[in-house]
């Protein structure tokens, strides 16, 4: 299979509900976490269809080439000009010339890739350290209703996609880091709570 057909073998993490945690009920967030769920082999095997040079074999040695293969396959778009403002305007006025705005974002393969190497490393850490486990997040930090890994130290929740999510957005500003989801596994793997 060629590189740019296999993409046409995957079908895109596509939620039942547009993914705006802040906004959802409690009802909307368990309706979504049990959807989340359900899929987690479903995502693990459309990963497996795009990144036909990794072994994805669950195991920690796997996210050196998946990682490789991450920020290999970053895309962005332009961002609309009216969103650029908006961002712009939300800064306060002594701090909006010194911080940044990216004139693009993620495109909609990118984000769904992400999400399925955040499902992809939260699987292998759980594989890794069994006591771990998925669970929504309702307590009112920035991973409310999203779901989360739990089970490590002082209680602090692990969000995959966001650590997949921002290996992306440092890619797209050319610091290429292959190796970093190897990193956090290590790092994650030294919090998991032995107690």
């Amino acid at each position: 299979m060629h590189r740019t057909d296999r993409w046409s073998y995957y079908a895109p993490f596509s939620p039942p509900r547009e993914l705006n945690f802040r906004e959802w009920s409690p009802k909307e967030a368990r309706e979504y976490f049990g959807w989340f769920t359900a899929q987690l082999d479903a995502r693990i095997d459309q990963l497996r269809r795009v990144a036909v040079g990794c072994n994805l074999d669950m195991s920690p040695t796997s996210l050196s080439c998946l990682g490789r293969f991450l920020v290999e396959n970053v895309r962005t778009r332009p961002k609309p000009a009216t969103v650029a403002a908006a961002q712009r305007q939300a800064i306060k006025e002594p701090l909006r010339s010194l911080v940044p705005i990216e004139p693009w974002v993620l495109d909609g393969r990118t984000i769904s890739l992400a999400m399925d190497v955040g499902i992809y490393f939260g699987e292998v850490l759980r594989t890794a350290q069994p006591s771990l486990e998925w669970r929504l997040w309702q307590r009112a930090t920035v991973e409310r209703n999203r779901p989360v890994l739990v089970g490590f130290r002082a209680g602090v929740p692990c969000d995959p996609f966001r650590l997949a999510t921002n290996i992306c957005f440092s890619a797209a500003r050319g610091d290429l880091m292959p190796g970093r989801l190897t990193e956090l596994f290590n790092v994650w793997s030294g919090k998991v709570d032995s107690g």
